[in-house]
C-alpha cells in the first residue's frame, strides 16, 4: 500500500481536479481514486499494510474491493477510469473527448447514473455548476463529476467497512 492518505470530500476532489489541463485532471483522478481504494482497504482489513508486500495493480485492487463486498456495479467505471488514465499516462497528445466522457458515463449502472444526475441538478439549483444539465457541461466538468461520484462511493464503503470491523472486533 502507499502512504496513508485521508479520503477526500466531494468538495476537495472538485478542487483538486478542476482545471484546464486535461493531463493533470485525468492523472490526478487516478491518484484520488486509488487513494480512496487504499483507504477502503485500511478500513476493511485487519492488516491492510500487508497488501504492500503483494504489490497489487490498480485493476487488482478494484477486483479485491469487489471481493471484499464493495458494490460490483462500480467495477466497470473504476476500470474505465483506469483505461483513460493509462491512455493519458502513455500518449503525449491524449485529449479528453466527448466520447471518452460518454463512455465513462455509460460504464455506470443506472442507479449511479440517477445519483449523478440528481447531484448535478441539486448543485445547479444552488448555482454551483456552470450549466443546468450535466450533458451541457464541458468534458472536464463531466469527467470530474463522475470521479467525484466514484470517490463518494468508495468513501461510503470505507465508512461501512470501518463500522463492520469495529463490530467484529467487539466480539
Amino acid at each position: 500500500m502507499t502512504k496513508a492518505h485521508q479520503a477526500l470530500t466531494d468538495s476537495e476532489v472538485y478542487a483538486a481536479l478542476l482545471g484546464d489541463d486535461e493531463l493533470r485532471v485525468v492523472i490526478n483522478a487516478g491518484i484520488v481514486i486509488e487513494a480512496a481504494l487504499d483507504d477502503l482497504f485500511r478500513h476493511a482489513m485487519q492488516d491492510s499494510d500487508a497488501l504492500a508486500d503483494i504489490g497489487l495493480s490498480y485493476v487488482q485492487k478494484v477486483s479485491l474491493a469487489v471481493a471484499l463486498g464493495f458494490q460490483p456495479r462500480i467495477k466497470k467505471p473504476l476500470r474505465t477510469l483506469a483505461t483513460l488514465r493509462n491512455r493519458f499516462a502513455h500518449q503525449l497528445d491524449a485529449k479528453l473527448s466527448d466520447q471518452d466522457v460518454n463512455n465513462f458515463y455509460a460504464s455506470f449502472d443506472q442507479v449511479d447514473k440517477d445519483i449523478i444526475q440528481r447531484s448535478w441538478k441539486r448543485m445547479a439549483s444552488e448555482d454551483r455548476t456552470p450549466s443546468a444539465k450535466l450533458r451541457d457541461a464541458t468534458p472536464i466538468e463531466q469527467f470530474v463529476t463522475l470521479v467525484v461520484t466514484l470517490n463518494a462511493a468508495l468513501r461510503a464503503a470505507a465508512t461501512q467497512a470501518a463500522a463492520v470491523k469495529s463490530l467484529l472486533s467487539q466480539k
